[in-house]
């Protein structure tokens, strides 16, 4: 889920989650707004915190359960190199 989806089901002002993980209100916006954000690790440890879990890290990235699935049918890449 994403946050700002969190944060509008439970009819919450930006100022009003801004404050509860204790980050500015213009960064809590660029996590809501921006597609692909360096979110540092206390930020998103508050942020599973605040929202139970409901948005992690693979949500900020847009990595669905489905797109898991579809990676981990790929056969494993070879990382051992060729020996002529």
């Amino acid at each position: 889920m994403q946050l700002k989806l969190w944060r509008k089901e439970r009819g919450l002002f930006l100022r009003t989650v801004a404050k509860k993980l204790k980050l500015s209100v213009a960064t809590v916006s660029r996590y809501e707004t921006e597609d692909r954000v360096s979110i540092p690790l206390r930020a998103m440890n508050r942020i599973l915190v605040l929202t139970g879990g409901q948005v992690t890290a693979n949500d900020f990235y847009g990595i669905t359960p489905k797109k898991i699935a579809k990676l981990q049918a790929r056969p494993p890449i070879n990382f051992t190199r060729d020996r002529e």
